[in-house]
């Protein structure tokens, strides 16, 4: 006599990943898209928006950010066929296995050389601002070792780690922002359409477009919700916090620098946080606490592309655990970030990188809804797609 499904599953280890509970709410979604998308990029962000788009900058972001939703949405489409499956399986179930693994190592590849591009600038600063005496190549390490020990949790593991951080990441900026509004002056910000339109906000909403590299990250966590139908909540939400982020960071530095000055500043953020100051002189200045939060947002983003790059090769080789591959990553993660040999070549790579995930996140959801939907009028006879190796996760007793 056959064991049931769910015991089959179970007993199975090759099969035991895939019965994991589904308990990750549409918040954990969200938390993992924030995580990714809010990282070094924020001390400099003002100053590159505008050197691009002046006064526009703010509508340039928020053009960018509407922008951002649309691979989202892609993908979500997709995954609403093959909601068993993340985003790893989806390419080998749409493509075969030899093509799916391609595609998989695409995005796998870009994480790697990404995440250590990450890693150099954390450290970089650091030793730059911080740590004038201890040499780069001690900071970069702790942090890879760090993130390489958080990176071998599971997907539920990783998801409450982002939860956790969520509000870390939000909250002192948020209050340093209001609090040095007192110093704002709206003429700066004026005219908000820029001063050549047609061409700065353009340019300002594709590079804010570019730093939004984290579309494909949340499928490795969606076949994990508790509720499938949060999942585009979780989506929208995620990627709505972080472009308000961005849009209230943009509006708060150029209404109190000035384009002008805005663009002779390396770190705007943190030269808007030294001059902000909690009323009563609870705190005088913000920038340590700033500091520390900007760690926090380094740790997250690097983390979640360490653990996509590990998780993504052990599900494109049908591997039952990726911790091997975590510490087997760890080299080729710290020689992208020691490729480049200074400062000036490390962003001119950072931009050329932003630019490609860019790219790479307009044509991924095109060409996989493309050939979902060929396939879903192929086989416009079945009710329902069927998982790549498994049946469905309600056989262990969870709701559709």
């Amino acid at each position: 006599m056959s064991q049931p499904v769910a015991q089959q599953g179970v007993d199975n280890p090759e099969n035991a990943r895939k019965f994991k509970k589904r308990e990750l709410g549409s918040w954990t979604i969200a938390a993992v898209l924030v995580s990714t998308e809010i990282g070094p990029t924020i001390l400099g962000l003002p100053r590159r928006i505008s050197t691009l788009a002046g006064t526009a900058a703010p509508m340039a972001i928020l053009l960018g950010g509407l922008l951002g939703f649309l691979p989202l949405l892609g993908l979500w489409a997709v995954w609403r066929y093959y909601p068993e499956l993340n985003f790893f399986e989806i390419s080998k179930r749409l493509f075969g296995h030899t093509a799916g693994v391609v595609f998989n190592f695409i995005p796998i590849l870009f994480y790697l050389w990404y995440g250590g591009l990450v890693a150099r600038e954390f450290a970089s600063i650091v030793v730059s601002a911080v740590l004038p005496r201890t040499p780069v190549e001690i900071t970069l390490l702790v942090m890879l070792l760090t993130t390489a020990i958080a990176a071998r949790d599971d997907v539920v593991g990783q998801g409450r780690m982002h939860l956790f951080y969520l509000p870390l990441l939000f909250l002192p900026s948020l209050l340093g922002m209001l609090f040095g509004l007192k110093e704002a002056h709206l003429s700066f910000l004026q005219p908000f359409l820029g001063n050549a339109p047609l061409r700065q906000i353009p340019a300002g909403s594709w590079a804010f477009y570019t730093t939004l590299r984290g579309i494909i990250i949340p499928l490795i966590f969606l076949p994990f919700l508790a509720k499938r139908k949060e999942a585009i909540v979780g989506l929208a939400t995620g990627q709505g916090l972080v472009l308000l982020y961005d849009l209230l960071l943009m509006i708060a530095t150029l209404a109190v620098f000035g384009v002008g000055e805005l663009r002779q500043l390396e770190w705007p953020t943190l030269e808007y946080t030294k001059a902000t100051s909690l009323p009563g002189s609870l705190l005088e200045r913000l920038d340590s606490v700033f500091l520390a939060q900007w760690v926090i947002a380094v740790f997250t983003t690097l983390l979640t592309v360490y653990h996509a790059s590990a998780y993504g090769l052990a599900q494109s080789f049908n591997l039952v655990d990726h911790r091997p591959l975590v510490t087997s990553l760890l080299p080729f993660f710290y020689c992208a970030a020691m490729a480049p040999p200074n400062l000036p070549i490390l962003y001119q790579c950072i931009t050329v990188t932003n630019s490609i995930g860019g790219i790479l996140a307009l044509l991924y959801p095109v060409i996989y809804l493309a050939v979902t939907l060929l396939k879903q009028r192929h086989n416009r006879g079945a009710t329902q797609p069927q998982s790549l190796e498994i049946p469905y996760r309600s056989a262990v007793g969870h709701d559709r």
